[in-house]
């Protein structure tokens, strides 16, 4: 609209300019053929290149192993980018009844293969131009079928010669660009895979002719989701049992484990010799996952299984490699002073290992030498009480929340929280 009112401006300019040299009739003339050569230029050029653009994403879509309907949705939101997924359901909606409308229109004129493909194109053309398909006359009709047509054949046939664009090319955008499979639904959403690996698993279970529901059982019984779903349940015991220690909140959280999962069964004798080995989360963790697999056995592929397992593990590895770069760093600088200073104390040691981390930023050096000393003692005291390696981990993870906060401190939460309750008794 805004080139339409700018090529005015200059048609206008130009009668002006004209009439200097020539009849005002003539200068007209002339200036309105120059209009109309461009709005007919300008408007193949959008039509073609609508129709160029749309089909490119399609086929970019397909050949990255997308579905054909969430390729559909892929090109629709390529074409909407700023549309929310929300708002871009009702476009395709109402694109599905311009489709619906003019099917009777243009079913017949259009030729296979992909005549579904090409008469959703030609709704989504309508839907931009905000007119009805029988609003253009036969002969324009005729004109924008012959152009998808021929878009198609340039598009999808001739990129069959060319090698296949990587599926990695576009895992950024299809991660955003498609339908919630019926799975992901049957998972609630505090605890669903980020949608790289929903992206992924969905490959998995379209390849495989999986059904929803038994993925969605698989998804939940992985190790990484029984993890996740611990570490929550963890989360509420710990808010409603504030006072209770680490080691009851998990035998808490055991035993209700056993009342919602009829196939875990447990006596209170093997409870009780279950409890003597967790001390922590992550050995609650590795009780309910191993226990699982012993005692809810359902029907499913191991070897899709096992892919499962470890797409979903990769997004627990990525999520916390910033908190285990940190932890790394703590750790290697405390046992390489262990070994450098046998005979120190262990408050020197946590001290000067904080200083390899803070003591040569732009803060430090504003503080000046002695201040900084003064902070790292200050910092570090309350793990000093603890015998190696309980003090360096104990510090390091609260260096995590420190960092990065919340987002990634609640992955160490409950060991934290142990090394805590050592850190009062003294």
């Amino acid at each position: 609209m805004v080139g339409l009112f700018i090529m005015l401006g200059v048609t206008a300019t130009l009668v002006v300019i004209l009439n200097y040299f020539l009849d005002i009739k003539i200068a007209i003339i002339i200036a309105a053929i120059v209009f109309f050569a461009w709005y007919r230029y300008n408007l193949k050029a959008s039509t073609v290149g609508l129709f160029h653009s749309n089909l490119f994403a399609y086929n970019k879509a397909i050949t990255a192993g997308m579905s054909k309907a969430d390729a559909i949705y892929f090109m629709v939101k390529t074409r909407y980018p700023e549309v929310s997924s929300s708002e871009l359901l009702g476009v395709l909606f109402k694109i599905e009844n311009i489709l619906t409308e003019i099917t009777p229109i243009i079913e017949k004129r259009f030729t296979e293969p992909d005549k579904e493909l090409k008469m959703f194109l030609c709704a989504l053309f309508c839907y931009e131009n905000k007119l009805p398909f029988n609003m253009f006359t036969t002969q324009l009709q005729n004109k924008y079928i012959s152009q998808i047509e021929k878009e198609y054949k340039r598009t999808i046939i001739r990129s069959d010669d060319f090698e296949p664009i990587s599926h990695d090319c576009i895992t950024e955008e299809k991660d955003h660009l498609y339908f919630e499979p019926k799975w992901l639904k049957l998972i609630s959403s505090e605890l669903r895979p980020d949608k790289k690996r929903v992206s992924k698993i969905e490959k998995l279970r379209v390849k495989h002719n999986i059904s929803h529901h038994m993925l969605s059982q698989r998804v939940m019984s992985s190790p990484a989701m029984t993890r996740k779903v611990l570490r929550k349940e963890h989360e509420i015991f710990k808010e409603r049992y504030f006072e209770v220690p680490e080691k009851e909140l998990f035998k808490k959280i055991l035993i209700s484990k056993f009342q919602d999962l009829p196939g875990f069964e447990i006596s209170k004798q093997e409870l009780d010799q279950v409890m003597e080995n967790i001390d922590s989360l992550e050995k609650l963790c590795d009780y309910v996952i191993n226990r699982g697999k012993k005692d809810l056995k359902f029907p499913f592929p191991s070897d899709i299984g096992e892919k499962i397992d470890e797409i979903l593990l990769q997004e627990e590895c990525e999520k916390k490699a910033p908190a285990e770069k940190i932890i790394t760093f703590m750790e290697h600088a405390y046992f390489k002073l262990r070994k450098k200073y046998p005979g120190k104390d262990e408050h020197w040691y946590l001290a000067n290992a904080w200083l390899k981390r803070y003591g040569a930023t732009k803060a430090a050096k504003q503080k000046g030498p002695e201040l900084i000393r003064i902070i790292a003692y200050k910092d570090t005291h309350q793990f000093a009480t603890l015998a190696s390696p309980k003090s360096i981990r104990g510090l390091s993870l609260f260096l995590v929340y420190k960092e990065l906060g919340e987002k990634f401190a609640h992955y160490y939460a409950s060991e934290f929280n142990c090394i805590m309750e050592q850190v009062l008794k003294y």
